[in-house]
C-alpha cells in the first residue's frame, strides 16, 4: 500500500501539513499522554480515518511534526555551513525546552531524537574534519564526530531538561572553541 505521506495530491499533503500543525501544536501545549488521535484529527479538521491514511498512531505523527518543524528551521537558514547549522539546530532545541518536555518519554520523544541525531551527526562530522589537520587518521577522524554528536546532544538534553545555563550561541562558541584547543595541544 503506498503511503500519503509520499503523495502528489496537493489535497491530501494540506491534510498531511494540517495533522502535523496540529500535532506540534497540542504537542507544544500539553503532555503528551493528554494528547489522543481524536484530539489530533479534530484540531487538524479532518477525520479519524483521515489521520489514519498519514499516520499509524500518535507518536507517529507527533514525532513527524517535531522533526518537520526542526528541519523547517534548518533550512530557514539556509546555511551550508556547519557552525551555523548547529546553531540553529540548537537555537530550536532551546526553544522548544517545553515541547521536548511535554513528550518525554514517550515514542514521540525516541523518533525525534533519532531524527534530530540524524540532523546533528553530519554537522558534527563535518566539524570534525575542519578541526583535524591531515596528521590525523579516519578512526581519530570518526571518533571525534561521535563525541561531538553525543556532546550535543547531551547539551541538547541538558536544555530541554532546564539544566543548560548558557545560550545556544555561548555553548557553540564554547564547545568548539574548547575542541580547537584540546586538538592543539594534543596532536
Amino acid at each position: 500500500m503506498t503511503s500519503r505521506a509520499d503523495s502528489a495530491d496537493p489535497r491530501a499533503e494540506r491534510v498531511r501539513a494540517q495533522i502535523l500543525e496540529a500535532a506540534l501544536t497540542l504537542a507544544s501545549t500539553r503532555r503528551i499522554e493528554e494528547i489522543s488521535i481524536p484530539d489530533i484529527a479534530a484540531a487538524a479538521g479532518v477525520s479519524r480515518q483521515s489521520f489514519y491514511r498519514h499516520f499509524t498512531d500518535r507518536d507517529s505523527a507527533i514525532a513527524a511534526a517535531i522533526t518537520s518543524s526542526f528541519r523547517t528551521w534548518l533550512d530557514a537558514a539556509n546555511s551550508g555551513d556547519p557552525r551555523a547549522r548547529l546553531r540553529t539546530l540548537m537555537d530550536y532545541a532551546a526553544e522548544h525546552g517545553q515541547l521536548h518536555r511535554n513528550v518525554y518519554p514517550s515514542a514521540a520523544s525516541q523518533l525525534a531524537s533519532a531524527a534530530f541525531r540524524a540532523e546533528l551527526e553530519p554537522i558534527a562530522a563535518e566539524l570534525a574534519r575542519r578541526l583535524l589537520t591531515t596528521r590525523h587518521s579516519i578512526g581519530q577522524l570518526d571518533a571525534l564526530g561521535v563525541l561531538l554528536s553525543g556532546g550535543l546532544m547531551e547539551t541538547v538534553t541538558r536544555w530541554t531538561e532546564g539544566r543548560g545555563t548558557d545560550t545556544p550561541d555561548e555553548t557553540s562558541a564554547t564547545l568548539l572553541g574548547a575542541l580547537s584547543a584540546m586538538l592543539a595541544e594534543n596532536p
